[in-house]
């Protein structure tokens, strides 16, 4: 937190003596004890540390909490260890805090954790914390003037045109959650690249692939296509961007099987080339 805010920030801790006292009395985990110790611990960890930190304030708090459990409170977070980025907003009523608003922003994939946020002109404000690492080994993306573009022109097109609706979703009463697929074509025979153009509460982020927006949007195109089963593995696998000869080692078969497969997906799907294919499944959403 520090490298990120620098000395922005004050850190007010509890009272050592207080959690002295209150380990001396009710052992080293009273919160699992009983309801009334729990609460008892988390006065005394959070909320008196609060109350002194926002003394004469009206306040509102945003925080990251991070979940130890797999999948922490919330049913869209995956794995152990879950960032969870909150919003609460408090008001003070008779001199007590009371809680008004909770909200929580859980980010679609957390085993997906490799992303840029961008502002509406498509700058940099925000990276996480292996994209710079990304960024120096995908050839096809670029930084200009602070600005992220893709060296195809084609492919920089649609990722200019997927910021700018993006940034005007922001611009409700309400913002909006969707995603737009950016996919470039990588050359006969080669595989595609797939990036994601996410708004999501405001803000507008950059994801290098997110395996759980693929099979979600992958599922809903292969119901109305009427792709198989395998069919539908088939497609889940070139749009990661698995070569023909990779998918059939996976797959056990043939690579003359796989563009069998691959051949008649292109006749339900209505199209001719790989690239194509990914932009027309993956842009096929489920009524909300």
């Amino acid at each position: 937190m520090k490298a990120e805010l620098g000395d922005k920030f004050t850190i007010f801790t509890p009272v050592n003596e207080a959690v002295i006292q209150f380990v001396a009395k009710e052992g080293l985990e009273p919160m699992y004890k009983s309801i009334e110790l729990r609460k008892a611990c988390c006065n005394i960890r959070k909320m008196e540390p609060l109350d002194r930190a926002l003394a004469g304030k009206t306040a509102w708090v945003t925080f990251k909490a991070r979940y130890p459990g797999a999948g922490g409170p919330f049913p869209d977070s995956r794995g152990p260890g879950s960032l969870t980025h909150q919003l609460r907003i408090l008001e003070r009523h008779q001199g007590a805090w009371k809680i008004v608003l909770v909200s929580a922003m859980v980010p679609y994939d957390q085993s997906d954790r490799v992303m840029l946020r961008l502002d509406r002109s498509g700058k940099i404000i925000w990276k996480s914390e292996d994209a710079d690492a990304v960024l120096e080994t995908d050839p096809d993306l670029v930084i200009r003037g602070g600005r992220l573009r893709i060296r195809s022109r084609t492919a920089d097109q649609r990722l200019q045109s997927a910021i700018r609706w993006a940034g005007l979703s922001d611009g409700r009463l309400m913002a909006l959650r969707g995603s737009v697929p950016i996919i470039m074509d990588a050359g006969d025979g080669l595989p595609t690249k797939l990036w994601w153009v996410v708004a999501d509460s405001g803000m507008i982020l950059f994801l290098f692939g997110n395996r759980q927006l693929t099979e979600d949007r992958l599922a809903v195109a292969a119901s109305v296509f009427g792709l198989s089963p395998a069919q539908l593995r088939v497609a889940t696998r070139v749009a990661e961007g698995a070569s023909l000869a990779e998918i059939a080692e996976t797959g056990r078969v043939s690579v003359n099987t796989v563009r069998t497969q691959l051949r008649r997906i292109f006749e339900k799907v209505g199209v001719h080339s790989q690239p194509a294919l990914v932009r027309v499944l993956l842009s096929v959403a489920a009524p909300r």
